[in-house]
């Protein structure tokens, strides 16, 4: 953004009242777009007077412009509002101080978690961004390998790539223990499904991960190992596809021979189709 527009959006700002930034500083954490419940959660606040500022400030014709609504459950309906232009939004985001900034994302994850009506829940990779940003990594994580996993179902590897490469930066700030280890190896997994639409089956970053999360299987307590064999049957089953690719046959069969043995045991169907 060229400095002179910065300065004079800053000016515009200045002369809000100390409501009318807050309100710009708590709707720009959302995002472009956000309805008035959103940020009155976030500043706590009643929604009534956070839309009547939102229209004032519409008025002005600066800052915010209607955004249409969303129809919940009950037949109500959520009014959204949405920043002129992404300077404005950019702006107002980098005039929030980093402990406001990292408690507003968070404030917003917990309401965007709880809200159960249907048409205002955001995507996982959106509230993941708003734990992570709101240093609530322990949260973010669950909703980084749910996006992850979303991502891949729909062979977006990018989106997939970038949720669980974040998620496993993540853990790596956090004490180690068995549950995590379980989250990390599913990350892997993720990232390596990720990989082989990004870098082919038999690219060496999908080898990688894979036997990543097959090692962390075995540092699983006994417990969780016992609950947690399908991450390893989705581990050895990436590798069989790495090995095969490669006309490694040896290793794919010496796999394959393991899948079906875990495939028999857990008397999984789908799982016993795929090692079959």
């Amino acid at each position: 953004m060229p400095p002179t527009i910065q300065q004079i959006i800053e000016h515009q700002i200045e002369q809000c009242t100390p409501h009318e930034q807050r309100l710009l500083h708590a709707a720009s954490v959302e995002g472009m777009e956000f309805s008035a419940e959103a940020v009155a959660a976030a500043l706590g606040d009643k929604a009534e007077r956070i839309a009547a500022r939102c229209q004032k400030l519409v008025e002005r014709r600066h800052f915010l412009q209607p955004a249409g609504y969303r129809r919940i459950s009950g037949g109500r309906q959520i009014y959204l509002f949405g920043f002129t232009h992404a300077m404005y939004q950019s702006t107002c985001y980098q005039l929030v101080p980093d402990e406001l900034r990292a408690r507003l994302h968070k404030r917003l994850a917990e309401y965007i978690e709880s809200f159960d009506g249907a048409g205002i829940l955001k995507p996982a990779a959106w509230l993941a961004m708003h734990f992570d940003r709101g240093m609530e990594q322990v949260q973010a994580l669950k909703y980084y390998l749910e996006a992850a996993g979303k991502a891949n179902s729909r062979y977006a590897g990018p989106e997939a790539e970038a949720m669980a490469r974040r998620g496993l930066e993540l853990i790596r700030l956090l004490p180690r223990n068995s549950d995590l280890m379980a989250q990390e190896m599913s990350l892997f997994i993720a990232f390596g499904t990720a990989m082989m639409s990004r870098r082919g089956i038999g690219s060496e970053e999908v080898s990688r991960a894979f036997n990543q999360a097959r090692d962390l299987f075995d540092h699983l307590d006994q417990p969780l190992r016992s609950s947690q064999k399908n991450l390893l049957f989705s581990a050895l089953n990436g590798l069989w596809h790495f090995h095969w690719v490669r006309a490694e046959y040896a290793e794919a069969r010496n796999l394959a021979e393991n899948l079906m043995r875990l495939a028999k045991d857990l008397a999984d169907p789908s799982m016993l189709q795929q090692a079959h």
